[in-house]
């Protein structure tokens, strides 16, 4: 039989973390109306919470982070190992981002100012916000004669 929803929107399930029921009602050919209480047994992933980082370098330096990264200050609520993910790449240098969240940067030649690229958490089943990566690249100093 078919399963039609009670009003012209399309039926939706709101869960409530912590709880173990989802309910919903429904019914079938405009006849009867139906409540089921689904009853789940288990642990339900939480996606992972990304804060923004930033770092400052000087001109013409690599930037070389090691892990944990762009994931140290990131959490998992569930405890969940995090890998990073990236999302947007850097414009302005050459960026290898690592699962791990070490990664390295090199600023294009002559560039100073400021970069950035975006990148998510992944607990292996969710991901989180996007999170933002700001590096900002000092002036290379001028050599001085002694």
């Amino acid at each position: 039989m078919p399963i039609l929803p009670l009003s012209d929107k399309a039926p939706s399930i709101t869960w409530v973390w912590g709880t173990s029921c989802i309910k919903f009602l429904y019914q079938i050919l405009k006849k009867a109306y139906y409540r089921y209480d689904v009853k789940y047994r288990g642990s339900i992933n939480r996606p992972p919470l990304a804060n923004n980082d930033s770092y400052a370098i000087g001109g013409g330096i690599v930037l070389n982070v090691h892990a944990p990264g762009i994931l140290g200050n990131d959490t998992d609520p569930d405890g969940d190992t995090l890998s990073a993910v990236l999302v947007r790449e850097s414009i302005k240098g050459i960026l290898t981002l690592n699962a791990d969240g070490s990664f390295i940067y090199i600023p294009n030649d002559n560039f100073s100012g400021t970069d950035s690229f975006i990148y998510r958490a992944n607990d292996g089943l969710a991901y989180s916000n996007l999170a933002r990566v700001t590096i900002t690249v000092k002036p290379k100093s001028a050599l001085v004669a002694v």
